[in-house]
């Protein structure tokens, strides 16, 4: 998955929130089905896809030139308007 991940040729956050993704994905699904299998806790698709959005978003403040992105752009944005930003706002 991570070997045939595609690149986006865009200068725009959504460039730099798709790289992190195949990660954030990784890390959300080990981390719920830890949570499940060690603490009996529910997992939903719902807070799947939250927790994918928000580490993507914290891993953002990694890169300097992804923090310099993400100022037009606010988590709640990321968080309700995933199309808007990935897509329709290029």
């Amino acid at each position: 998955m991570l070997q045939n991940w595609p690149t986006w040729n865009n200068r725009d956050v959504a460039t730099e929130i798709w790289a992190c993704l195949p990660y954030a994905i990784i890390w959300t699904v080990w981390r719920i089905r830890n949570a499940v299998i060690f603490h009996d806790a529910p997992a939903t698709a719902g807070m799947a896809m939250q927790n994918i959005q928000s580490a993507t978003w914290q891993w953002l403040n990694m890169s300097l030139r992804a923090m310099e992105l993400r100022e037009n752009v606010r988590f709640t944005d990321l968080l309700y308007g995933w199309r808007y930003v990935m897509i329709e706002q290029w």
